[in-house]
This record gives structure tokens, C-alpha cells and sequence, in this order.
């Protein structure tokens, strides 16, 4: 994938490719609220001219989302620069988030938990 676009936050690099695809990377320990996800959700926007786009979200570890977080990206204006998000988690904390996410707060867009990057972009690209 051709890297068209990166930006470094303090807490996330988020980088946008050409295939229409932006992955979202949460750097450090970090609880993750509704005033972070705007800013990423501005950032979205301004990269991709205000069109929606295919998201992948990675975090370390340690990185956790509180429930502002959660309410905001699951609402319209959360999710209006998404056509489909993949989350690629790495403990059990994180897919436990991520499967409520998914499941309770119920995001208008398909999103979907994986272990792997891989096939994290494998089902995103089957979304375009």
C-alpha cells in the first residue's frame, strides 16, 4: 500500500494510504476519551477531503478506551469519515471493549474485532 498521508499526535499516528484506507495506531498507555477520538475524527476528515474511508485501529497493549470514547465513535458524527472499521486488539481487555463496542454500543457502520492485521484489512478492502 502507498503511503499517501502520516500525522503524529501525542497519543496516535495515524497514517492514510491510497487504497482509500486509514490506520489508526494509539501509541503508549493511554486511556483513549471522547475528547481524543474528536481529534483523530477531525484529523480523518481533513486527510481525506470529508470522505468516509476504510479504518484500521491498532493500539499498544496497554491502551484503553473509556466509555466517552465509545458513545461518541459509535455515534453518526463519530463515525461520519468511516465507511467500515476493523480493531485489531492484543490482550483480553481490549477485545473485551472491542466486542462491546461492537455489540452494545452498535457503531452505523460494519466493524468487526480481529487478532491480526492481516485479516483486518482482508475484511475492510471486502467492504469498499
Amino acid at each position: 500500500m502507498k503511503l499517501l498521508k502520516e500525522l503524529s499526535l501525542d497519543f496516535a499516528r495515524i497514517r492514510f494510504y491510497e487504497s482509500g484506507l486509514a490506520h489508526i495506531d494509539i501509541i503508549g498507555d493511554y486511556l483513549i476519551t471522547e475528547k481524543e477520538v474528536r481529534v483523530i475524527n477531525t484529523h480523518l476528515g481533513e486527510l481525506n477531503e470529508g470522505n468516509a474511508m476504510l479504518i484500521l485501529i491498532t493500539a499498544e497493549e496497554v491502551t484503553q478506551f473509556d466509555d466517552s470514547a465509545r458513545v461518541f465513535s459509535a455515534s453518526e458524527e463519530g463515525s461520519k469519515y468511516s465507511v467500515a472499521e476493523a480493531f485489531v486488539v492484543k490482550s483480553l481487555s481490549q477485545r473485551l471493549i472491542a466486542n462491546f463496542y461492537v455489540k452494545v454500543n452498535k457503531p452505523p457502520i460494519p466493524s468487526k474485532v480481529f487478532n491480526s492485521e492481516k485479516e483486518a484489512i482482508k475484511w475492510l478492502e471486502s467492504k469498499r
